[in-house]
């Protein structure tokens, strides 16, 4: 099953009704994309490198949590950059501070992808091995 944007955001319950505070999307197309690109490089890259997955082929159980774990990651990075903590009077705003929860959202997904890559590149080999034979 190809990758599909819109499932996608479903699935991460990423548009302007859930995302109440934001009323918005949090991430664009174009980033989702990205990560889409870089998790299949990721796993094109990884060893054996003999085996490789199309964009059209890759399994969504692959695809879904590494995508997550690229966009949380992202985000992560731009809380990071834009905190600025201030007070006023007796008033401590600190709205940017959601680093932390995202690194450790990000790194759940990691372990996820992580998992269903090994997974996938095992299964991928011994059916390799076996069409040798």
């Amino acid at each position: 099953m190809a990758f599909d944007v819109a499932k996608y955001r479903r699935y991460m319950m990423d548009d302007s009704s859930t995302n109440v505070l934001l009323g918005k999307e949090e991430f664009s197309d174009l980033l989702i994309e990205d990560g889409v690109e870089y998790i299949l490089d990721d796993y094109n890259s990884s060893p054996p490198t003999s085996i490789t997955i199309a964009r059209d082929s890759a399994p969504i159980s692959l695809l879904y949590p590494g995508v997550t774990m690229f966009l949380l990651d992202a985000a992560a990075q731009k809380y990071r950059r834009n905190r600025l903590p201030y007070n006023a009077g007796n008033v401590s705003v600190d709205d940017m501070n959601k680093e932390i929860s995202y690194q450790q959202a990000s790194a759940y997904y990691n372990d996820k992808y992580t998992k269903m890559k090994h997974k996938i590149k095992l299964q991928q080999n011994i059916s390799g091995t076996w069409t040798i034979i």
